[in-house]
């Protein structure tokens, strides 16, 4: 949904879309675009729209205290390209890691009423004690309507890890919105050589602002829970 208001040049953007996941580093350190969900949908935010997205992950397994993760981060709409940085910091039993920051490029277009492709463009780095570039990646999500409430999105890519060879990923994912202030969402996807699922709830308490519910779990491990916190707004053009 689009705020009433006039488009941002394009550095103005930039420069807001920066500085709001600069100040995020101080409270997470960098994960994976599209909110907390593995499969990206073909879209974009409206035009001269920004959007602030948080999240906190939680994994309990048993005989230790198990790990959490808290992510931070920011996108702009910049033309025809949607723009992103973000940040996390996990912690795990046996103390904290390292924390890492990201850049996303977005692009994304309708072929018709009920097709669109896209592609995204996506980079990871540490402190330059930790090791700095991580990786990068590239995926091309599909999205396809199938009618007012229901959504399926079709995700192919691959990983490029600074040390490691590259691995694909892919996902699937069914979208129902029964209402227009909820939807729910189930996944299946392969990332980082796992094979996992997630079941996820989203509400809008008010236009343009979003809480998400998932629990994630797969590869053997313990399920992981998460709460996110969206908010998409178009910033004033003072």
């Amino acid at each position: 949904m689009t705020v009433p208001g006039r488009e941002l040049p394009w550095a103005r953007h930039c420069i807001l879309a920066a500085a709001i996941a600069i100040a995020s580093i101080t409270l997470s350190q960098a994960h994976a675009a599209g909110g907390h969900h593995a499969v990206d949908d073909a879209a974009l935010l409206d035009p001269g729209q920004c959007e602030i997205e948080t999240w906190i992950e939680r994994q309990r397994d048993r005989g230790d205290g198990g790990s959490r993760l808290l992510h931070a981060g920011a996108g702009c709409r910049v033309g025809r390209v949607e723009l992103g940085l973000g940040a996390d910091r996990s912690r795990a039993s046996g103390g904290e890691n390292p924390g890492r920051v990201s850049a996303q490029l977005k692009w994304a277009t309708a072929l018709d009423a009920r097709w669109s492709v896209g592609v995204v463009l996506s980079g990871q780095w540490a402190s330059a004690r930790n090791g700095g570039y991580q990786g990068a990646a590239l995926l091309v999500p599909v999205s396809w309507k199938l009618d007012d409430s229901v959504t399926v999105h079709l995700n192919a890519g691959r990983d490029f890890g600074r040390d490691l060879p590259s691995a694909s990923r892919a996902g699937v994912a069914v979208e129902w919105a029964p209402m227009v202030d909820r939807s729910f969402m189930a996944e299946r996807f392969r990332q980082d050589g796992v094979d996992a699922w997630r079941l996820a709830a989203r509400w809008l308490p008010m236009p343009g602002l979003s809480v998400d519910v998932g629990r994630a779990a797969g590869g053997g491990t313990a399920p992981l829970w998460t709460v996110g916190l969206n908010w998409a707004f178009e910033p004033s053009a003072r």
